[in-house]
């Protein structure tokens, strides 16, 4: 049977017996004191056994234990001064037999004497195995003096091989003779020797549960020798409890444990089938938030196991956003559209948010968006709008809104704000601009626009709560001029026609006509400009003014008949010149030709006086002769 198994099998199987043949107590001991370990034997036996301690001759301690029991052996043979030294328990008193070290563990399967084993100074023991299976070794003397040698034989049992044997001698492998003995010089210190790699040539299998639901449950080998010994290990799953009736059972036998431990069996004595009970899903909680629907296994319900799936189907007009498995309370396995939970779990909301009017959601590209509670986002203004300096307040006034550091985020569904831009247009361009919250109201202006010849009377709004975007126009009331006037003078305001000199409260927006009388012109610069704007026929004020008297004055030949006739306002300096050396052009006669070309002028005659060269006032229509004489 042996020679079937491969190299690997042995070697780990070498290993394992190995570590049991060494340090079984040791593992058996912490199996019996740790959580979640546990020493299982292949029988019960309820026979009770005397374990005896002695030394030099004499009693020194003497224990009754159950069969099967394992006992840790003591340490109490004490050495008597420089010249004795305690070095373990033999199995025989003529100490030819293994040596026991104190605090070994011993399992007590019959009446067993120990005697102490002492060597005195500058001599050394041979300490053999406690626990000879399917071998025996000795060693010829146990105490050697400094300097000395033993020589240890092996043999091996009928049905047992050794194909893995190993002999070490403080650790270190020994090679055996063609005699099967080791031979060791010149000790100097006490030599422990170990054997390992004995096996029963008879094997077992140990077949575990299958399938396993709810835990894992392996195995150390899947087939032991005869009287060897693996371990299980057990672990449970997550979403699975151990019930009141937990237990892993070993070829039907139950055999309690506590969960999640290593599990040593040893001498083992046939095959193992291991089944497992006492292990179910735990029912948990399954709650939801807003606008959205649980089903389990594809039906509406609050409570779940790991081995259900659950899925979440969105209220209608709503989608699952991407950040919803990030905010999922609790732990959980996403599997396709579904989910297999393993403690109670809470689904987040899904919430819809809109974007108002000139506003936009940054980093999620869309008017409408869905999120959870816990996503954080920031809002910001349309190209061309910007944010009023209350819109975060009246965000921050939204049912479920949260606000932090320029970051926001909801537990209701919302509908953002909208923006609206308001221009105030004063005269021909925008005097100020406002950008409002939807619905809210818009302040004025603090300074009214100026304009040319008119004064601000009010903006033209309706109601002062905006729900569009605006364009609000000021209110323009022009400036009154009060215009004077004069005679000989036709003028019309806007229409009406007058004659007679007069005053009038005149505006910018008032179409005057001007014309002299009949018989009269305006005179040159009579309608100063910047005062009277003139568009067509009709003429604009835009200040107080007066429009003097028009008169004229007429200069009359006598002898040649010719006469030149000029137009002046009231009160305006007028020169007269002589008419020969003509230095005024206003004034001109042409005497070159005539029979009075050599004449010599005197003067021109009004009202009974002579003017020549002087400078009046005209304040009335004026005529003048000339006066010659001959030469």
């Amino acid at each position: 049977m042996m020679g079937s198994r491969s190299d690997s099998t042995r070697g780990e199987n070498m290993i394992s017996r190995s570590l049991t043949a060494v340090l079984i107590g040791v593992i058996v001991a912490a199996a019996i004191g740790a959580a979640g370990a546990l020493l299982i034997l292949d029988s019960e036996d309820e026979r009770t056994f005397t374990l005896t301690y002695y030394k030099n001759g004499n009693k020194v301690s003497e224990n009754t234990v159950a069969a099967g029991t394992s006992i840790t052996i003591i340490g109490v043979a004490d050495a008597a001064g420089d010249n004795e030294r305690f070095v373990g328990w033999n199995t025989r008193p003529d100490m030819t037999g293994p040596t026991l070290p104190p605090g070994m563990p011993l399992k007590v399967d019959r009446d067993m004497s120990l005697y102490a084993m002492m060597a005195g100074h500058g001599v050394f023991a041979i300490i053999l195995p406690e626990k000879q299976v399917g071998f025996s070794i000795s060693a010829d003397p146990l105490l050697v003096g400094s300097g000395g040698s033993s020589i240890i034989s092996y043999s091996l049992m009928p049905n047992f091989i050794d194909d893995d044997l190993v002999i070490a001698v403080n650790g270190n492998p020994m090679k055996l003779d063609a005699m099967r003995k080791i031979h060791l010089a010149d000790i100097t210190e006490d030599k422990v020797v170990t054997v390992v790699g004995v096996y029963d040539k008879r094997e077992h299998s140990i077949s575990l549960p299958d399938p396993q639901t709810g835990y894992v449950l392996t195995s150390s080998a899947e087939r032991v020798h005869h009287g060897e010994s693996y371990t299980l290990e057990y672990k449970l799953l997550p979403g699975y409890r151990e019930t009141g009736d937990f237990a892993i059972h070993m070829n039907g036998v139950d055999k309690k444990l506590p969960s999640g431990g290593i599990v040593l069996i040893e001498d083992v004595r046939g095959d193992h089938a291991i089944t497992v009970t006492g292990v179910e899903p735990i029912l948990f909680d399954v709650v939801h938030g807003k606008n959205i629907s649980v089903l389990v296994n594809g039906a509406p319900s609050s409570k779940a196991t790991v081995e259900d799936l659950v899925t979440i189907l969105p209220a209608e007009g709503y989608s699952i956003p991407d950040t919803f498995n990030g905010q999922i309370k609790g732990r959980f396995v996403a599997e396709g559209k579904g989910y297999r939970i393993t403690e109670s779990i809470v689904f987040p909301s899904v919430l819809k948010i809109t974007a108002g009017t000139n506003t936009k959601i940054d980093g999620w590209g869309s008017e409408t968006v869905f999120v959870c509670p816990e996503d954080r986002f920031k809002i910001s203004a349309s190209s061309g709008y910007s944010l009023p300096d209350n819109y975060v307040d009246t965000v921050r006034g939204l049912s479920g809104a949260k606000y932090s550091s320029g970051w926001f985020s909801f537990s209701d569904d919302a509908v953002l704000p909208s923006i609206f831009k308001v221009d105030f247009y004063g005269h021909n361009k925008v005097h100020a601009t406002f950008f409002v919250v939807g619905n809210g109201e818009c302040p004025f202006p603090t300074n009214n626009p100026q304009r040319d010849f008119y004064h601000f009377d009010k903006w033209q709004m309706g109601s002062k709560y905006i729900s569009e975007d605006m364009l609000v126009y000021a209110v323009w009331i022009p400036n009154q001029y009060n215009v004077a006037f004069g005679k000989n003078l036709i003028y019309s305001i806007n229409g009406e026609p007058h004659s007679k000199p007069g005053s009038y409260a005149i505006t910018v927006e008032d179409a005057l006509t001007i014309k002299a009388s009949s018989g009269y012109e305006l005179p040159l610069g009579y309608l100063p400009s910047g005062v009277f704007m003139k568009n067509g026929d009709n003429y604009y004020i835009t200040s107080n003014f007066s429009l003097a008297d028009i008169y004229y004055v007429q200069y009359l030949d006598g002898v040649t008949g010719l006469s030149k006739k000029y137009f002046f306002s009231d009160n305006q300096m007028h020169t007269i010149v002589n008419p020969r050396s003509q230095p005024n052009p206003l004034f001109t006669f042409d005497l070159s030709g005539t029979v009075y070309e050599m004449e010599d002028f005197i003067g021109w005659i009004y009202d009974g006086l002579i003017y020549e060269n002087d400078t009046i006032v005209v304040k009335e229509d004026i005529m003048f002769f000339s006066m010659w004489s001959e030469i």
